[in-house]
């Protein structure tokens, strides 16, 4: 068997097999790094071994040594700092030999082969206690799936951001009067906020994702129809202060008849316990007295909702 004989000081030598070599790497212009991979007392572990080489030699000395590893009738590479004999040319010391180790995991579960199944009625997905480690699965027998149906069954409550619609149509002869959407109370829009018709209180904190619109059956004229998120805080009249959250513009044509003007909003959040109002304004006169069928698309966090006791909120 070739090996490598380290010989740093009278108290400090290493043999290594050369078959363990794993990589020279340039660590400096005057030393490069040996590394050697095996395994001690049940754990994997690399010997790094640091030669001090002549100046500006560095990249020499590691062509030099993988050469040698690969082609060399030698059965022992002795590198003696003590004696300052070297069977690589340029090996002027030897700086450090380190070794670390790691423990060798063996996976709890081996991988498996997967196939797509859609009979069974009851299944019940496997889930684990912490977010890393090696950890044994589990099921609970409130958590169940059929996989044939689709159907997920949850006997507790899921906290999640979830997608809702509000319906918010109306009938009026708009003109160029800023009016509030019937999100609390359709189809009685209004043309002032504030009051149970316009405004709808955040049972969490929202984003109101957009806004879908069906134009009506004879638009007349073209404009830019506008609509904007509006939210009043707690702690204020609904309506005596309202804050702007965002709006969006669309230019809308006179042959646009029953097409849908969809109005996307980038970030339009309003805070649980804040009263959200939706405008709608064109800056000319669209049609005349039309059904504005309008859809509010929101997401609702329900991370966010009150808990515990109850209690009288400020914020």
């Amino acid at each position: 068997m070739k090996q490598f004989l380290f010989i740093r000081r009278p108290s400090e030598g290493y043999t290594i097999p050369v078959s363990s070599f794993s990589h020279a790497e340039y660590t400096s212009d005057t030393t490069i790094t040996l590394y050697f991979e095996g395994s001690k007392t049940g754990k994997n572990s690399t010997v790094a071994v640091v030669l001090t080489v002549t100046s500006g030699k560095a990249t020499d000395v590691i062509n030099s040594i993988s050469s040698q590893v690969a082609n060399s009738s030698a059965t022992v590479f002795k590198y003696d700092d003590i004696n300052d004999t070297f069977f690589t040319k340029n090996v002027t010391g030897i700086t450090s030999i380190t070794t670390s180790m790691e423990d060798v995991v063996t996976p709890i579960y081996p991988a498996i082969t997967i196939t797509d199944e859609s009979s069974d009625t009851t299944c019940f997905p496997l889930f684990v206690t912490a977010a890393t480690g090696d950890l044994s699965l589990k099921t609970g027998s409130n958590l169940a799936f059929n996989s044939s149906t689709g159907e997920l069954t949850v006997d507790g409550v899921i906290t999640a951001k979830t997608i809702h619609s509000l319906r918010c149509t109306f009938f009026d002869d708009m003109g160029t009067t800023k009016h509030y959407l019937p999100i609390g109370a359709p189809p009685n829009e209004q043309t002032s906020d504030g009051n149970s018709y316009s405004d709808w209180l955040c049972p969490c904190n929202i984003v109101v994702k957009s806004v879908i619109v069906k134009l009506p059956s004879v638009t007349s004229g073209s404009g830019n129809l506008t609509v904007s998120v509006e939210k009043t805080e707690i702690n204020t009249t609904p309506g005596s202060t309202p804050t702007s959250v965002e709006s969006e513009t669309l230019a809308i044509a006179d042959t646009d008849d029953n097409h849908v003007a969809y109005f996307n909003f980038d970030n339009a959040a309003v805070e649980v316990g804040a009263n959200l109002q939706i405008g709608i304004q064109s800056d000319s006169d669209l049609s005349g007295s039309a059904n504005w069928y309008t859809q509010v698309i929101m997401e609702m966090d329900w991370s966010t909702r009150y808990t515990g006791s109850s209690s009288v909120k400020d914020s």
